[in-house]
């Protein structure tokens, strides 16, 4: 059993910061498995970038917010793994599940859609609180090698009144998979990756008529799969290296959101094109390790 408490503290000249505790634990209760646990707070002031920075080019519309507040948060985790071999299969699975709690907690919140570009500024969320599990497992068998991971989060963003009864988990899933193949005989790699995430919230601002003032709401962007595949190949006795990739090779580029502004600029519910990704994308590598004997 091993038991490791610590405090942190630290200064700021514009924002004060608390004492922070944390204490990890981990148990080996037998050979190959292991039981960490952990509780931390958390501090987190503003940079100057969150603070001060504007960045507007003909792809995006960032400002900053010299109004914002310094995190504070709270985290719980508990993690169970273990590791192993049987019949030359080298295995291994980890479970992990964490709550975090993290008062205005900053965030890249969306202002308004326009034709050319979507302007996003940082905000303070009040109370956001996550929750999940995590599920990873592994194996590999002489060349050959694979892994899987499954998540499952839920999340209260805290932008409501909590008298109102409005704040609910919003929960997504996230599921990734990769398997690779190592050609020995002449120095190969081959790998692929995919992963799918879920349908997730998204932050925007809407002009409330009975507050007069923009108020932060949640909508909510659609699902998407992402897949990278890559093949390695070495040469003069691994020195060489040149590497082929494809990326995002399903293409996906803007993804569906639904929120409360339409692309003409008017506060009203809709839906419209989020950019994501770059879309598909191929390249070469060519790597070359210079060995200097003394």
């Amino acid at each position: 059993l091993v038991i490791k408490p610590s405090i942190r503290y630290g200064y700021n000249s514009r924002f004060t910061m608390p004492v922070i505790p944390s204490i990890h634990i981990k148990y080996t209760p037998i050979k190959g498995l292991d039981i960490r646990a952990s509780y931390s707070r958390g501090f987190r002031a503003p940079s100057l970038k969150e603070l001060f920075f504007e960045f507007v080019d003909a792809n995006h519309n960032v400002h900053g917010n010299p109004l914002l507040h310094a995190e504070h948060s709270n985290h719980v985790g508990l993690t169970i793994g273990y590791e192993g071999s049987k019949n030359k299969v080298d295995f291994g699975f980890s479970a992990h599940g964490f709550y975090n709690l993290i008062n205005d907690q900053i965030r890249n919140v969306e202002i308004s859609i326009s034709s050319d570009s979507n302007v996003y500024r940082n905000e303070n969320i009040s109370r956001f609180q996550s929750v999940g599990v995590q599920f990873q497992a592994q194996t590999g068998y002489k060349n050959f090698n694979t892994g899987i991971g499954f998540s499952y989060t839920g999340i209260v963003n805290g932008i409501y009144d909590d008298a109102m009864g409005n704040n609910t988990f919003s929960s997504y899933p996230e599921i990734q998979g990769n398997a690779s193949y190592n050609f020995k005989k002449w120095g190969g790699l081959f790998t692929v990756f995919v992963k799918y995430s879920g349908k997730q919230p998204v932050l925007y601002t809407e002009y409330d008529i009975d507050l007069q003032k923009d108020v932060i709401k949640e909508g909510a962007i659609e699902g998407f799969t992402l897949l990278d595949i890559s093949y390695i190949q070495s040469f003069l006795k691994k020195r060489l290296q040149i590497g082929l990739y494809g990326k995002n090779l399903l293409n996906v580029t803007n993804i569906q959101q639904t929120a409360g502004i339409s692309t003409s600029g008017a506060h009203s519910a809709g839906s419209s094109s989020l950019p994501t990704q770059w879309g598909a994308t191929f390249a070469i590598s060519v790597k070359y390790n210079f060995i200097i004997h003394k």
